[in-house]
């Protein structure tokens, strides 16, 4: 099952703006014939181009027999399920390899001094009960409300 990464806003008001800044900066080149303003355009644009990829490949799936990590064009890994401790909700940011806040931490057995993947799903409930799901994990049962009978 795929799940897309929540993208924070501000990730979209950098995309914005630097859409912006790069077109500014193209006018400025086209009129002025500046070379700054043609190179800085062409830095900024290259940037647009790796944020567009990485709001637009940034996902989680969950397969037979692990959770596939996709963050952008560059980043793609494995996690076992059966390497996979705990998964907790954090919102403690690690910017490079996630695009929100509202984030889950998978706690991996292996990897020394436990090393931590950090990931946004969007529907963040549901990845963590299907997750469980294909670790083997059952929920405990509700408490029933009318108590003892």
């Amino acid at each position: 099952m795929k799940f897309r990464s929540k993208v924070a806003l501000w990730y979209h008001v950098v995309h914005v703006l630097l859409a912006a800044a790069v077109l500014a900066l193209v006018l400025d080149f086209a009129s002025n014939g500046s070379a700054a303003a043609g190179a800085a355009a062409l830095v900024l644009f290259l940037f647009e181009i790796y944020i567009s990829l990485l709001l637009g490949s940034s996902y989680y799936v969950l397969e037979e027999n692990g959770l596939l990590v996709r963050h952008g064009p560059f980043v793609k890994f494995r996690v076992d399920y059966g390497d996979i401790a705990s998964a907790e909700e954090t919102r403690r940011l690690r910017p490079f390899l996630v695009l929100s806040a509202d984030a889950l931490e998978i706690r991996r057995k292996s990897g020394g001094d436990g090393k931590a993947v950090v990931i946004a799903p969007e529907r963040k409930r549901e990845f963590l009960e299907k997750l469980d799901e294909k670790r083997g994990i059952t929920a405990e049962p509700a408490l029933d409300e009318t108590g003892p009978q």
